[in-house]
């Protein structure tokens, strides 16, 4: 009896020990599909492996057409901001021009005005002064200089003149101007000839 009570323990035993390697080689379930059997537990089918596999791909793919995308649209922001600033300094540019232009008429105009002016003085007093010039010359009062100036202050003042008649100054004003300073010359000539001669 004892034998057949060590056969039935070992018997029990064996079928234990059996019992445990069979549950433990028990096939896994797929993670995603939970339908297939796979050699490793937490492993993947063949199907889901290549699903994956297509959205790691896409996933990829999407990733280089969002980037592509975001530089493309930097790009197109890019050359805008320099359209814009290129516009800006055309515009910029127009402006300057206009009122280069502004300012040229501006002076053009006051030019103008400024030669009528002088031609209006010198025809009023070059009617004065050929009256006063028939009645009385005097040197001193033409050069301006007062009458026991010594010959250094009559030479500046007859110098003085001579840049304020210059002909040159006037050679683009009315015949009735330029003849005008012309007398004048003369006079300052005249004048400087009788008080150093």
């Amino acid at each position: 009896m004892w034998i057949a009570v060590a056969v039935v323990s070992v018997l029990i035993a064996a079928g234990a020990v059996l019992l445990v390697k069979k549950a433990r080689r028990a096939p896994s379930k797929c993670r995603v599909c939970d339908v297939v059997d796979v050699p490793q537990p937490g492993a993947l089918c063949q199907q889901c492996r290549r699903e994956a596999a297509e959205a790691a791909r896409r996933a990829a793919t999407e990733r280089v057409d969002h980037e592509r995308a975001q530089l493309e649209e930097l790009r197109q922001q890019k050359a805008r901001e320099e359209e814009d600033a290129r516009l800006r300094d055309q515009e910029q540019a127009r402006q300057r021009e206009e009122e280069a232009a502004r300012q040229r008429e501006h002076a053009a105009s006051g030019r103008e005005g400024e030669a009528r002016r002088r031609e209006e003085e010198a025809r009023q007093s070059s009617q004065a002064g050929v009256t006063a010039q028939e009645e009385v010359f005097d040197p001193y009062a033409i050069l301006g200089v007062s009458r026991d100036a010594s010959q250094q202050e009559i030479r500046a003042a007859y110098d003085q003149a001579k840049l304020k008649y210059d002909l040159d100054h006037v050679a683009h004003l009315g015949p009735e101007l330029q003849e005008h300073f012309k007398a004048k010359a003369l006079a300052m000539d005249r004048a400087y000839q009788m008080l150093t001669g």
